[in-house]
C-alpha cells in the first residue's frame, strides 16, 4: 500500500505538484501512510469475524491537479503510478513465489484467490 501511495506522490511531485511534499507524504515511510480505519480498525475486524479474507488501504495522497504542468496529461501520469507499481510488485511477487518463470501469475492468483499458499 505504501509504495502505491508513494508512486502517486512521486509521479505528482514530478509533473509539479509539490502537495504531498509539503505535508511530508512523499516517503516510503509507512507511519505517514496510515489511516486510523482502514489500514488497522477493518483489517483487525474482518480478522476477528472470519470473514474470509482481509481487506485494507492506506490513506490517499493529497494532489492538486492545478498544479501540475500539463492539466491531463498530468493527471493521467499520477493516476496510472499507482496501478504500475501494482503491477510492478505483481510480477515480482510472482517470480519469487513459483519455479516456474513462464507463468508467476499462476502461483500468486491461486493464493490470493485461495486465501492460502500457493504450491511450490
Amino acid at each position: 500500500m505504501v509504495a502505491h501511495e508513494y508512486a502517486h506522490a512521486e509521479a505528482a511531485y514530478r509533473q509539479g505538484d509539490d502537495t504531498a511534499y509539503m505535508l511530508g507524504r512523499l516517503t516510503l515511510n509507512p507511519l505517514k501512510h496510515i489511516d486510523p480505519f482502514m489500514t488497522v480498525l477493518l483489517p483487525v475486524i474482518l480478522w476477528i469475524s472470519h470473514a474470509g479474507f482481509l481487506f485494507g488501504a492506506a490513506k490517499p495522497v493529497p494532489v492538486t491537479p492545478r498544479k501540475y504542468r500539463k492539466y491531463v496529461q498530468g493527471d493521467v501520469i499520477v493516476s496510472l503510478a499507482g496501478i504500475a507499481v501494482n503491477l510492478a510488485l505483481f510480477v515480482v511477487a510472482g517470480r519469487s513465489s513459483t519455479s516456474s518463470p513462464s507463468r508467476p501469475w499462476m502461483a500468486v492468483t491461486s493464493s490470493i484467490i485461495c486465501c492460502r499458499r500457493a504450491p511450490a
